[in-house]
């Protein structure tokens, strides 16, 4: 695939369908590598510019998982302290990208999903 400049559009339309789709097929749609899927979010996410789980508050709760096994319940605030990262990451780990390898690698990858 052809490395080119994001449009306006493009950008709108990768932080809509992040949020709902698989990042392969975010990829497939936009005509871009996965890479350069994943590159672009951390961009818009430094540039502030990130909008994907806007609609996600600090009372929402997620479970996290290690393979099949529930390992915290709590909301992302709570739940980043507890893990030592950003809140932004606990609600990236609910994403179907992140869900997907996450069941699919079993232990080695942490992985959330909404439950309040």
């Amino acid at each position: 695939m052809a490395s080119r400049r994001w449009t306006p559009e493009e950008d709108e339309k990768l932080i809509h369908m992040y949020e709902t789709h698989r990042a392969k097929d975010v990829a497939t749609e936009l005509d871009r590598s996965l890479s350069n899927v994943y590159s672009r979010i951390a961009y818009l996410r430094r540039k502030g510019k990130h909008t994907v789980h806007k609609h996600y508050d600090d009372t929402t709760v997620f479970e996290v998982y290690k393979g099949t096994e529930v390992i915290a319940k709590g909301t992302s605030s709570e739940l980043a302290a507890l893990f030592n990262v950003a809140p932004i990451m606990i609600t990236d780990w609910a994403t179907p990208s992140r869900v997907e390898r996450g069941q699919r690698t079993g232990a080695s990858t942490k992985w959330a999903k909404v439950v309040k």
